[in-house]
């Protein structure tokens, strides 16, 4: 069982990860006089003017894929491991290259395939596919919108 002020620890944490991000993108709109839709515009089409709003308000959820940082960071004229930083992710870059352990070499063909889709499937989830449970509530919400629309025909 893990003791309370672990918990309190990591929600102050995660507090401040996000308020990070938070100051960094609504610093840095300040500082070039960007509104949300020409900060978007700046993106080239990477992150909407309602990712930044709910950024700079707080309401984002904090998961944001490759595509989004690299378009905060064209935006604001940053470099993408700003960004990972201020969410709290150790920049790609910054990272040492990754080699399995020697005794990654006694696998036999279907084992290693194993391994290697499970390095895809953590990075698709690193990415920032989503939160599983909102897609799901997405998805709950369309399906209940075509429900509707098919009984009124």
């Amino acid at each position: 069982m893990r003791c309370q002020s672990a918990v309190l620890s990591e929600a102050r944490e995660g507090r401040t990860m996000s308020n990070e991000l938070q100051r960094l993108v609504s610093e840095r709109m300040s500082e070039l006089s960007l509104s949300y839709r020409r900060a978007a515009a700046r993106s080239g089409g990477k992150v909407s003017h309602g990712t930044l709003n709910s950024i700079v308000t707080g309401r984002h959820s904090w998961r944001l894929d490759a595509r989004t940082v690299e378009g905060i960071a064209q935006a604001l004229e940053l470099e993408p491991a700003a960004i990972e930083t201020a969410v709290g992710r150790v920049s790609r870059s910054a990272e040492s290259e990754f080699v399995l352990p020697q005794k990654a070499n006694r696998l036999n063909a279907a084992e290693r395939r194993a391994v290697l889709s499970m390095i895809d499937a953590l990075l698709t989830a690193a990415e920032g596919v989503g939160d599983p449970r909102q897609l799901d509530a997405e998805a709950s919400t369309r399906q209940g919108s075509e429900s509707a629309e098919a009984s009124h025909r």
